[in-house]
């Protein structure tokens, strides 16, 4: 899906820029599939997704402030639907009865909300789900067009 994404939204003449992985800057690679709910109980992780979201804030300012020609727009967010912690809208939870996923925001992206909003970036969020490749393709076009 990400080459599709990529491939379309530079043919409209919008730039992509990969946001780093919180997961993978905590735990590495390989890891456990895990939910919100382990996540939180994880000491430590989401100061460090505190972290990551600051500092993603501080690149997107200076993407703004120093492109010039052309200037630099930026039109949205894009997270993970189903991640712990790159949802926007769809966030696995844990119960007795297995995962469930729930509306809400997944652990960073409540961090980068929260950082958008206190340096009043004006950004808004998208979330995808990459197991609805043309769907959510066709969605987010629309999306960066409105």
């Amino acid at each position: 899906m990400v080459k599709e994404v990529v491939d379309h939204l530079s043919s409209l003449v919008i730039g992509v820029i990969q946001m780093p992985c919180p997961e993978f800057g905590f735990y590495g690679n390989p890891r456990p599939s895990m939910t919100k709910d382990d996540y939180e109980k994880a000491s430590g992780f989401k100061a460090h997704c505190r972290r990551v979201a600051k500092g993603f804030c501080n690149d997107l300012e200076d993407i703004k402030r120093l492109g010039r020609k052309p200037r630099v727009k930026i039109l949205g967010i894009v997270g993970v639907e189903h991640s712990p912690s790159c949802a926007v809208e769809e966030t696995p939870r844990k119960t007795n009865k297995g995962t469930v996923y729930r509306k809400e925001r997944g652990i960073f992206m409540e961090e980068l909300e929260r950082e958008v909003r206190k340096r009043d970036l004006g950004i808004p969020l998208i979330g995808v789900n990459i197991h609805s490749p043309k769907d959510e393709l066709l969605r987010m076009i629309k999306f960066f067009k409105e």
